[in-house]
């Protein structure tokens, strides 16, 4: 007998059904927790649970998530590279991971306002979907959100030498319309580059057309970055071309102006942190990037912030002689940076560049006002301090890896550039310290 069209669609939107069905009750095959995950993951992508399994699933695995007001956030955390081979820096990482996800489930429990739902993604990163304990308006939930993703983020920044960086998406009336906000969530984390990290970028207050984006132009950006490079003190005055600019331009739009800075920012570091590779093992180039949007109120406050940055570059590179105009000092400045590992002496440096020690020690004093053994101790104390705060080796051991084998000695150096010793600097949060 033949079959109408119609009959044909339906029979064949039922066996989509059918198949949508059979594969959910396979994905759903394994026990509660994996269970719990899946559904989110589920939810999160924008496939779709139908009502009559999705009601069975929820009720027997007791998953607490129910129709109404519903917001995805995704949390990223990212350690701070001290120099390790990549196999040591996963095991150091998976530790500590593992210790952060104890305070954040930690900090959950202690919201009563919010339901959480977590599912842990990629190495580092959470995924997380929230909804209110109780129906109310969605500024209220909003405020509460970010009240939570404050002090979550002060939290781990206290007890953790680690970046935390959440995105946070918008607020759905539906359940199945999380999906939304999660690609939201995911698309304001990528404004991190620009803003930096440690905090929380809401993609409502980050999104803005493309066409209106300010542009600041290519010949003051190269300028910039060969002056900071090139330790030039005209940088300053680059500065002022490039505000001059943002004034002729006419804009008022902060946040476009202040991306467009961050952008800068995050160009002109990159280029140095490439230029300068030996310095990633003592200084950290990422402190220099991501300017606070919320710090600035006008134009002038953030020329004045840009400046900052832009200044402890250049400090930074300047204090350890890599722009030195005597090429003897620039380069023996370079090759301790490159081999602070290594056990560096005098005899070592007079051997490399063919010098006497007596006249390099004069030059170096000379030319810097600072003694070379000044000078190779401040470097290695620098790297000592990455090594305790990224990594788990015991304070004797960051000490052997840099040529001091006595720890009592090591530790009376430490406390001289440090204030403190090895371990008291390790387990101190990281306010507490200029490192």
């Amino acid at each position: 007998m033949n079959q109408t069209k119609h009959e044909v669609h339906k029979n064949n939107q039922n066996a989509t059904e059918e198949n949508h069905s059979d594969e959910i009750l396979e994905c759903f095959n394994a026990s509660g927790p994996i269970i719990k995950d899946r559904v989110y993951e589920y939810l999160l992508n924008g496939r779709d649970i139908p009502n009559w399994q999705k009601n069975d699933i929820f009720n027997t695995y007791d998953i607490d998530l129910h129709e109404g007001q519903v917001l995805a956030a995704i949390l990223e955390i990212t350690d701070k590279d001290a120099g390790m081979d990549m196999k040591k820096r996963l095991e150091e990482k998976k530790a500590v991971l593992k210790s952060i996800k104890e305070k954040i489930f930690h900090c959950i429990e202690k919201c009563e306002f919010i339901r959480f739902h977590t599912v842990i993604g990629d190495l580092g990163v959470m995924k997380i979907i929230m909804q209110p304990g109780s129906a109310c308006r969605d500024n209220m939930f909003y405020n509460r959100t970010a009240e939570f993703f404050e002090y979550l983020i002060m939290t781990i920044r206290r007890n953790f030498n680690v970046k935390i960086t959440i995105g946070v998406g918008n607020i759905y009336g539906e359940l199945a319309e999380v999906c939304l906000s999660y690609f939201e969530a995911k698309d304001a984390l990528g404004h991190k580059y620009l803003l930096g990290e440690n905090r929380a970028i809401y993609y409502n207050q980050y999104t803005y057309s493309f066409n209106y984006r300010f542009i600041i132009s290519q010949e003051n950006e190269q300028q910039l970055t060969s002056c900071i490079i090139n330790g030039n003190s005209e940088y300053y005055r680059v500065i002022g071309d490039i505000f001059n600019e943002i004034y002729r331009s006419g804009r008022t739009d902060f946040y476009s102006i202040f991306t467009a800075l961050n952008y800068l920012l995050a160009n002109v570091t990159k280029q140095l942190g490439s230029k300068y590779l030996s310095l990633n093992k003592i200084c950290n180039f990422s402190e220099f990037t991501g300017m606070n949007f919320s710090e600035c109120s006008n134009i002038t406050e953030m020329k004045n912030a840009f400046i900052s940055k832009v200044s402890g570059l250049l400090q930074m590179i300047s204090e350890y002689y890599l722009v030195h105009k005597n090429v003897m000092v620039r380069n023996v400045c370079e090759y301790v940076l490159q081999n602070v590992d290594s056990n560096i002496t005098l005899k070592s440096i007079s051997d490399q560049f063919f010098i006497s020690i007596n006249y390099f020690s004069y030059l170096f004093k000379e030319q810097t006002g600072e003694n070379f053994q000044g000078y190779l101790s401040r470097v290695k104390m620098e790297r000592a301090k990455m090594l305790l705060k990224n990594s788990s080796y015991k304070a004797y051991e960051v000490g052997n890896m840099l040529g001091y084998h006595e720890p009592a000695y090591f530790s009376k150096l430490f406390r001289k550039y440090a204030g403190c010793t090895p371990t008291e600097y390790r387990n101190t949060p990281n306010e507490s310290y200029q490192t």
